[in-house]
């Protein structure tokens, strides 16, 4: 087997054939280093150069195996045309894929073009685009994948970009590698940053560690001012500044200082261990301490100390960070974010969709704003007024982001549950167009504009791009995602209404679409009327058009509300949603499937699963049921959400998980709310569980032969606020699974619901059908009970959310 050259008629042996022999060949090309290319039907992407054989398939990251499209552009970057998308190798040798979901009309790829201007044109099955290059790249198989907790950033003197997890690792000329010199480290990185020096320090709970650019130096503070780091930050002149359990510390690099009584941080609060728990130096050398009750601010041994009265939110302040402008930046833990420009603070507005709620770290951007990273409501960027939100629909991998970084190439990066995302943002304004604007109206009615925008390289979804306006050279209103505007009394004459559109990357259209149109005078002013006319019947004229245009706009605005209301809805479901697991787990002969389903768009039912090692041995699991129906419950599931993650990375055990919820709880909830929770971890090497409940209905464990256990562990709800003598302590008890075995946890939403003749559900019903099918496997017993839930409500409406959570022994 070999090749025939056109041109010569020579015949070619190819050595090793057999790499093409069991395959169809359907595209094939020759790039200017000589090396030939085969696209295969499923056997990927063939590379042949210099009698070696490469092959690249979707494991090394294609989007599929048949490959159909084979094209070089001029920089020699080989691009592919597959089934599933269009996909070129950087210069790091991974491939970058493009989809429907990075802008392709459609992801079945027919043809690829090269055009002279160096352009890609993408030809598929629904259309052609054309792509640009800047965007998302998701790092999915770095080597801190599968690290637990939650992965930090730094950016080196050199342009180096670093990742802290359970290792340190450093991304270089397109490649990770994990960086070597940190055996004696003790436990998982929490933060890493540079200093004034330019020295990377990285920092463990008991360890600093700080490297030069060739040796890692382990720094240890002083046992006389108390072991353990609750935050640390850079100093200007070199060194850093540390909360540990006795206070503030200080050190130069080579001596630890705790900080004297006239430096106005000795005594700041009786309880220095609660006193401060986040710390930044600004730039003018002042110290910000964000404490559990305000922030703290201390100007040369002088203290100024803000809480929930001077504007910032309340709560404990997580992160505290200066912005370029010299701006400071604060976040609660569960009420917000706010700026200082040195006057006064502000709050930056919330909405629906986004609260700021778990914001974690705060990075301050090359552009001026700020990045919020938090492991509820994703990415946020913001100028302190206007903000954008990034999720899965933008471009992350997950939702749940901690750490956001920029590179010295202006890349962005993410830091998520679901890996890494590195996004280019697109510098291209979006377009803005407006859709049949009027141009004349008559006397007293409303003129309403409606517009749309699109972005040119589809970075931005349509439906995520912000709108301001103004009307006849006014001030521009705050941009939002409302594309129609209805003015109103608008007086007669020439008007001129403008609109422009901003992305995710708060490009703003320069050239704003525009509308001049005119409002006639009222025909009582008309010379001609005035003859015509008499008082009175202007005046019924008048009165009878004014009636009429107010029902018109009443009906508009209900039109209005009620979709609004409905996008609203079903936005906060899908958020909902998307803090639940989206896969079960099937490992070692276990399967762990969780269904919930809210009475309403959305609920307060919350069940979670999650890998506890690095081996995945032991397996976190817990369903709970927090007060309050619809968006009430909702919002509260889903600051439970955040807070779990939150105390799971510190605490042991489930108990003691529940017991640091029930302190956060506590200061957090009103006198009528609580939670009821479930927690456990399974040994899928031994089959062992350990339960701990607050509250929650008892879970059953049910045995191949259909023999039921209810594991009862009174207790009571997490949150209440109860006198003294009430026992609230957890109740904690240890199960078995063995083969065919499984454990059922599930919610109130079950047993209490009810059909129309005002019967209940209840236990009984429910013992007898896991009796009936405890040799079915977690998926169909799941379907099992909630169809029959179903039959046995028939026509009644459901009023509270069912939750199931299934772990079967197989």
């Amino acid at each position: 087997m070999g090749l025939l050259d056109v041109d010569t008629g020579e015949w070619t042996t190819i050595a090793d054939m057999d790499s093409l022999s069991n395959v169809s060949v359907w595209a094939m090309a020759q790039s200017d280093d000589g090396a030939l290319w085969f696209g295969t039907d499923d056997g990927g992407l063939k590379r042949y150069y210099s009698g070696q054989w490469e092959t690249f398939t979707t494991e090394d990251g294609l989007p599929s195996n048949r490959v159909q499209v084979i094209r070089f552009a001029q920089d020699g970057t080989v691009w592919i045309g597959t089934p599933a998308g269009a996909a070129f190798r950087d210069a790091g040798g991974q491939w970058r894929i493009f989809t429907e979901r990075e802008g392709l009309p459609n992801s079945y790829v027919v043809d690829i073009c090269i055009a002279a201007d160096g352009a890609i044109w993408v030809g598929t099955r629904g259309g052609v685009a054309r792509l640009g290059l800047s965007g998302w790249l998701h790092h999915r198989n770095w080597p801190g994948m599968n690290d637990r907790g939650a992965s930090i950033f730094a950016l080196g003197e050199d342009g180096q970009l670093w990742v802290g997890n359970d290792a340190l690792y450093k991304f270089e000329r397109g490649s990770w590698h994990v960086a070597h010199g940190l055996d004696d480290v003790r436990g998982r990185l929490i933060d890493l940053f540079v200093d004034g020096k330019g020295h990377l320090w990285a920092v463990t709970p008991f360890q600093l560690l700080r490297y030069d650019g060739e040796v890692w130096e382990v720094i240890r503070p002083d046992r006389r001012m108390g072991l353990g780091f609750r935050a640390v930050c850079p100093a200007q002149d070199g060194g850093v500044w540390a909360i540990t359990r006795s206070g503030v510390q200080r050190f130069d690099g080579q001596v630890w200082t705790a900080l004297s009584s006239s430096e106005g941080l000795a005594q700041i609060e009786s309880n220095p261990e609660r006193s401060s728990i986040s710390i930044c130096e600004a730039s003018d050398g002042s110290l910000w301490l964000g404490q559990v009750d305000g922030v703290m601010h201390v100007v040369d041994g002088e203290q100024r100390k803000y809480t929930a009265a001077d504007g910032i939110p309340g709560g404990p302040i997580t992160a505290v960070a200066e912005d370029i402008g010299g701006q400071i930046w604060i976040s609660s833990l569960l009420e917000g974010v706010a700026h200082f420009n040195g006057q006064r603070w502000r709050r930056v507005p919330g909405a629906d969709e986004a609260q700021f709620n778990g914001v974690n770290r705060i990075f301050p951007a090359n552009d001026g704003k700020v990045w919020l990273a938090s492991p509820i409501d994703g990415a946020i960027h913001t100028d302190g007024f206007a903000w954008v939100r990034y999720t899965i629909q933008e471009g992350l991998p997950s939702t749940q982001v901690w750490d956001v970084a920029q590179d010295a190439e202006g890349l962005l990066w993410f830091a998520t549950s679901d890996g890494l995302g590195c996004y280019d943002p697109d510098g291209d304004a979006p377009e803005t167009l407006l859709l049949a604007p009027p141009v004349q109206i008559a006397p007293y009615q409303n003129a309403l504009f409606e517009f749309s925008g699109q972005d040119v390289w589809k970075q931005t979804p349509d439906g995520s791009l912000q709108y301001s306006w103004r009307l006849d050279e006014g001030a521009w209103s705050s941009f939002s995602r409302n594309n129609r505007v209805l003015l109103e009394d608008l007086g007669a004459g020439v008007h001129k209404f403008e609109v422009r559109a901003m992305d995710l990357a708060f490009n703003v259209d320069r050239t704003s679409a525009m509308q001049v149109f005119e409002v006639l005078a009222p025909v009582w002013q008309r010379p001609w009327f005035v003859g015509l006319s008499g008082v009175s019947l202007l005046i019924v004229l008048v009165t009878t058009g004014y009636a009429f245009q107010k029902h018109k706009r009443w009906r508009i605005a209900q039109t209005q509300l009620i979709d609004e209301l409905e996008t609203e809805l079903q936005e906060a479901h899908d958020m909902q949603m998307g803090l639940l697991p989206r896969d079960p787990v099937r490992e070692r002969g276990f399967e762990v499937v969780g269904r919930c389903l809210p009475a309403n768009h959305v609920g307060g039912d919350y069940f979670t699963y999650f890998w506890l090692d690095d081996d995945r041995k032991i397996l976190g699991f817990g369903a709970a049921d927090v007060s309050g129906k619809a968006m009430q419950g909702a919002v509260r599931a889903m600051q439970l959400s955040g807070m779990l993650h939150y105390e799971v990375r510190a605490a042991q055990t489930p108990i003691d998980v529940l017991r640091n919820l029930n302190v956060v709880l506590q200061e957090q909830f009103d006198a009528a709310s609580f939670v009821t929770c479930c927690l456990g971890t399974l040994d899928l090497e031994t089959g062992e569980i350990v339960l701990a409940n607050s509250g929650h209905p008892y879970p059953y464990r049910v045995s191949v032969s259909g023999d039921l256990q209810m594991i009862e562990l009174m207790s009571v709800p997490l949150g209440m606020t109860l006198p003294p003598e009430v026992d609230t302590e957890p109740r904690e008890a240890r199960a078995f699974l063995d083969f065919g075995d499984m454990l059922v946890l599930y919610s109130d939403g079950v047993t209490d619901m009810q059909n129309a003749a005002g019967e209940f559900y209840e236990e009984a019903r429910l013992e007898v059908l896991l009796k009936e099918h405890a040799g079915a496997s977690a998926d169909v017993l799941i379907d099992t009970v909630i169809d029959d839930l179903v039959e046995f409500r028939a026509s009644a409406a459901q009023t509270d959310d069912v939750t199931l959570l299934v772990i079967k022994r197989r």
